[in-house]
């Protein structure tokens, strides 16, 4: 572009054809997305490869008792947050991996916490501490739920476990 304006021989439809091919390689590139939930405190970060500039982050706290059932039983102080992306009132899904930040509840103790994303079941979902926020990549969105398991009591090596039934003599 720059030639084509030193050039004083260019004509106008000329130039009009290289800006035209600059803003469309320009309207191309991976652009920042960045969206925030702040009654929440969820942040989604992605590029426009995963997901469009004009989506809406819309997060909801569910009723314990909507995912209690498919959480494994030694959990406790359970914080379900349903996180759903939407496009023109549609709810849509990324096109690859979102890093996403949830802010750990008050009183909820990071050393017992773990993850889960519901889909038809629980699953368990790799994530890490980065000060006060579980971090993690999702690339669908559904309800994910942090819980805290519960306190197990120390096993004391000098006192046998002994069993609950006898032993099958068979």
């Amino acid at each position: 572009l720059e030639n084509l304006c030193d050039d004083e021989n260019v004509d106008q439809p000329t130039l009009d054809q290289a800006v035209k091919a600059l803003q469309d390689a320009y309207d191309h590139l991976e652009k920042p997305v960045y969206r925030e939930n702040e009654d929440f405190d969820v942040v989604l970060e992605t590029t426009t490869a995963t997901l469009p500039e004009d989506i809406e982050l819309v997060v909801t706290r569910l009723e314990e008792d909507a995912v209690k059932d498919l959480l494994p039983k030694q959990v406790e102080n359970i914080y379900p947050l349903d996180i759903s992306l939407y496009q023109n009132g549609v709810k849509i899904q990324p096109n690859g991996s979102v890093k996403v930040k949830i802010r750990i509840p008050d009183g909820m103790d990071r050393n017992r916490m773990m993850l889960y994303h519901i889909k038809d079941q629980a699953q368990e979902v790799i994530f890490e501490i980065v000060g006060d926020d579980v971090v993690f990549e999702a690339s669908s969105f559904s309800p994910y739920v942090l819980v805290e398991l519960r306190e197990t009591q120390p096993v004391d090596p000098s006192k046998p476990v002994q069993p609950s039934k006898p032993a099958n003599p068979n």
